[in-house]
């Protein structure tokens, strides 16, 4: 009797875990990252990206010519440092 109820148990958690996944895969996404304005506003919320991404691309710009400045500082100093 012990060896059904193991079976029987086995069986409901491998029915559970495979419908979550289906319920995953098919209407999760869609239901958990679904714009609350619906899908009509699908272009505007890509174009926003697409504005910050730019964004994000010109600060990293910016970040790396200041990186190269100052690694040509510290260069610079190194230079005269040896002269001495």
């Amino acid at each position: 009797m012990g060896w059904i109820l193991e079976l029987f148990f086995g069986l409901c958690v491998l029915t559970l875990c495979g419908g979550i996944t289906v319920w995953i895969m098919r209407d999760g996404p869609q239901k958990f990252f679904r714009n609350s304005r619906g899908p009509a506003r699908y272009e505007e919320t890509l174009d926003e990206v697409k504005v910050r991404l730019d964004e994000i691309e010109r600060r990293m710009t910016d970040v790396q010519d200041v990186m190269i400045a100052l690694s040509e500082k510290f260069d610079r100093w190194e230079r005269e440092k040896a002269s001495f």
